[in-house]
């Protein structure tokens, strides 16, 4: 599972594909299982999931529907993972439930991926990565693929970084101390030519980053460690709710603290983000619609809900961005001292709801795409 040297990984209803090659008409299908403290010390835990790396799937369909997963832990621990003493990078947790991850050169073809029906309940990760009901690509590639991810729920999700945590191995960078992701679609350094990437009807309730990034009923397309992505792919996100969803820059962060860039806290909820050196071609209209979110908070950091947003390079061509009917209730982002809205290296404090935010150095390109915002509350 990703970065599995020296690392405990502990697998339940699960399927991992490495360095294999899966071709003509074949099922990957996890229905109906449950799955009940799942813990790994140190390493990877995986709950009804499927996890494919350097490796190439055609043809093939991948089904994740009607599972239910309680109680999946990491931890990465202070210095020693299976026993031994392990380097700072090394010491990361990784928590999957009801979920779908292509790493480290995995390619997808051909295959339309659904992700229904799911429930999780307590997923942590301590030092990385927690997923629920969600599809993960990391340094991969989907070609000519549907993904699906709806009706699914997820309660008391929580990702937790600690300083000089690789937050999921191979799948983030150093500086990204703690990510948690439900029911989302997470792209990293990876390239997805998809004819429809649908989230709907899903449920996040009790969400929470700390060190980190929170991703809840979205799509998040980032740099990763070998570059930047791309995406063309027609994106719905509409007729999700989330509720008490909330990340800070760090485990002690409160309205007193200042938080450098490379700890930002950010929350996306019903969102779509594009970060860092990412191009959307003129094949991918975004709409994010009839969407409910309430209780949000972001301490000194960012908080999005039912929103476009755009950092560092990213770059929207000839594409129509459609924000419509969504709803925000009790939205809350917090600073401190010397800390500025949007301004210097801290960038704390910035709510975007029922709206599109372009920021950062490098510029964000917005060229040739109608833009229509109407009916939010």
């Amino acid at each position: 599972l990703a970065d599995v040297t020296r690392s405990a990984s502990a697998l339940a209803n699960s399927v991992s594909v490495q360095q294999g090659d899966v071709k003509g008409a074949t099922r990957h299908t996890l229905t109906g299982n449950t799955a009940d403290k799942v813990q790994a010390m140190g390493g990877a835990a995986a709950a009804n999931s499927i996890w494919l790396q350097q490796s190439t799937t055609q043809g093939s369909n991948i089904t994740v529907s009607g599972n239910t997963a309680n109680d999946i832990h990491t931890s990465g621990g202070s210095g020693s993972i299976g026993g031994g003493a392990v380097g700072s990078f090394e010491r990361n947790g990784r928590a999957l439930a009801n979920s779908l991850a292509l790493d480290s050169n995995a390619n997808l073809q051909n295959a339309p991926v659904t992700i229904t029906g799911n429930t999780a309940r307590s997923v942590q990760g301590s030092g990385g990565l927690a997923a629920a009901n969600s599809a993960l690509v990391s340094d991969g590639r989907v070609q000519n693929s549907t993904l699906t991810i709806s009706g699914n729920t997820a309660d008391n999700v929580r990702a937790t970084g600690f300083e000089g945590s690789a937050g999921g191995g191979l799948l983030f960078s150093s500086k990204q101390n703690a990510m948690a992701l439900v029911n989302s679609l997470g792209v990293f350094g990876s390239t997805v030519d998809a004819g429809s990437i649908a989230l709907s009807g899903n449920t996040g309730r009790d969400l929470s980053a700390q060190g980190g990034k929170l991703v809840a009923n979205s799509v998040s397309v980032e740099k990763g460690e070998g570059g930047g992505s791309r995406l063309s792919a027609a994106v719905t996100v509409s007729n999700n709710t989330a509720s008490q969803v909330s990340t800070g820059a760090s485990s002690m962060a409160g309205p007193g603290s200042v938080f450098s860039e490379s700890s930002v806290a950010r929350a996306a909820t019903n969102a779509v983000v594009l970060y860092q050196n990412v191009r959307v071609d003129a094949s991918s209209p975004i709409s994010v619609a009839g969407n409910r979110a309430s209780n949000v908070g972001a301490i000194g950091g960012t908080a999005l809900v039912n929103a476009l947003a755009g950092y560092r390079d990213a770059s929207v061509t000839g594409s129509p961005i459609t924000i419509a009917n969504n709803t925000a209730n009790d939205v809350r982002t917090g600073g401190g001292y010397n800390q500025t809205a949007g301004i210097g290296s801290a960038k704390n404090g910035i709510l975007v709801a029922n709206g599109i935010y372009l920021e950062g150095e490098g510029g964000v390109r917005l060229a040739g795409s109608p833009v229509s915002i109407q009916g939010n509350t």
